[in-house]
């Protein structure tokens, strides 16, 4: 019979929230932008997607809280 010891889990530490995508985006090395560009043309096409997204959620956000739609 094997004896095996328990092993503790780590808890999961939470991961820090990000208020939005194009903070992840403008963080990102020169280099690496380029290197994506070269290499894997179609995600950067799908990394700028996503800051379009992004930016435009968060102009309809603002749009949201002045106009008040809910009010």
């Amino acid at each position: 019979m094997w004896l095996m010891k328990k092993s503790k889990k780590k808890q999961e530490e939470p991961t820090e929230a990000i208020s939005n995508f194009s903070e992840v985006f403008y963080s990102m090395e020169d280099e690496l932008l380029v290197e994506m560009a070269v290499l894997y043309p179609q995600q950067l096409r799908d990394l700028c997607l996503f800051l379009t997204l992004d930016r435009q959620m968060a102009e309809e956000e603002i749009q949201y809280k002045t106009v008040g739609y809910l009010d």
